[in-house]
């Protein structure tokens, strides 16, 4: 058995030693699974830690106080025993963590069948740049032949589209340029552009001199080579801040 001496530290109380001793015996008998079909194992770790009444410790009710100091014993036993089972416990935790702290009534209603185990938790982020987001990730893009490297900073994974799947978002991205991917079932199905980029201007004709109109514009080709209206000052060179959802200039940079 794992060194347990922590349990002996002063912010440890003697329930917090009793659950770790009980727990240690409901995982000797119980653990590892079977993980030859994943996600089946995962709906009957859920199911069987419910049961048991680990995953009560997931949430809190009404009058109730979630324990982090439980919640770490319960993950660092549970982990020593099988990780797939500690994943399992972790993620009520991770879906109904919010839901405990700010749910509605009819959010809440849904704690007690997740602490059960008769329903499986599921979380999402969606602040920017979330390097854990389960939906989306930030990645920067490098063009590769015909296709684009997107590369996620946060873990270096890459993932490889082709032209068809980058679509217009081609005509304003750069090397190193970052985008938001999203996934569907692991799979990368589309990609969105930051709403604003900046971009170099490849070449520029110079205004016609004398024409003083309002909102006169002229064609520019951007490093990109995508042809774009701009005001008549705008010179090659220059960098501006086009929209990538209407692909027009918006400012000098």
């Amino acid at each position: 058995m794992a060194d347990q001496s922590y349990l002996s530290w002063l912010f440890f109380e003697e329930r917090h030693r009793e659950l770790s001793a009980a727990l240690h015996g409901w995982c000797k008998s119980n653990l590892p699974a079977d993980h030859g079909d994943v996600d089946e194992a995962c709906r009957a770790l859920v199911q069987r830690l419910g049961e048991a009444g680990w995953l009560r410790h997931t949430s809190a009710g009404d009058g109730e106080k979630l324990d982090v100091r439980t919640l770490c014993i319960i993950r660092e036993t549970i982990a020593q025993y099988d990780g797939l089972a500690e994943f399992a416990f972790a993620m009520q935790g991770l879906g109904m963590g919010a839901v405990t702290l700010f749910g509605t009534p009819e959010q809440r209603r849904w704690l007690d069948r997740t602490r059960a185990g008769k329903a499986i938790a599921g979380f999402a982020i969606t602040e920017p740049d979330a390097g854990s987001d389960v939906g989306a990730m930030r990645t920067t893009a490098i063009k590769d032949g015909d296709d684009y490297v997107f590369t996620n900073p946060e873990n270096y994974e890459t993932v490889t589209l082709t032209p068809e799947l980058v679509g217009d978002c081609k005509n304003y991205m750069v090397e190193n340029c970052p985008v938001t991917m999203v996934f569907v079932e692991d799979k990368a199905v589309s990609i969105e552009l930051p709403s604003s980029v900046v971009l170099t201007i490849a070449e520029s004709p110079e205004g016609i001199r004398g024409d003083s109109a309002n909102n006169v514009q002229k064609p520019a080709i951007l490093e990109t080579g995508v042809s774009i209206q701009v005001p008549l000052f705008i010179k090659t060179g220059e960098k501006i801040k086009v929209d990538t959802r209407t692909g027009k200039y918006m400012e000098r940079a």
